[in-house]
């Protein structure tokens, strides 16, 4: 018996900014968000399992290392709905086989987007 899958990653988030998180993950990035009776969570689907925003009242910075990491089917496109709502991306850091870019939410989490390139011959 081991480990078969992720349930869920629950991130704290700035609670002052819990909506601009909301719609960071929804809106822009497509999460569909599941309801919740009550409770201060946010809860967002992400294919088998879920993505958790557990508003904190306390907050601080992220560090820079941590992050989620999303595969995406569409990164040339959702790159563009990013740069539209003005916010900085990272692309200085290239992984062979894939596209690659880096985004913060409203909070400050840094988070990782890719896509295979099929045409390096690469991927996952």
């Amino acid at each position: 018996m081991g480990i078969r899958a992720i349930d869920h990653v629950q991130i704290a988030v700035n609670a002052a900014e819990l909506e601009a998180s909301r719609r960071f993950y929804s809106e822009l990035l497509g999460l569909r968000e599941v309801r919740l009776d009550g409770g201060p969570t946010v809860r967002l689907a992400l294919g088998f399992g879920r993505l958790d925003l557990l508003p904190s009242e306390n907050w601080g910075t992220p560090p820079r290392a941590a992050h989620v990491a999303f595969e995406v089917d569409d990164l040339p496109s959702l790159r563009q709905r990013l740069l539209a709502e003005k916010l900085p991306i990272d692309e200085s850091r290239p992984l062979p086989g894939y596209w690659r870019l880096y985004v913060a939410d409203p909070s400050g989490n840094q988070i990782e987007l890719l896509q295979p390139n099929h045409d390096s011959g690469a991927g996952a």
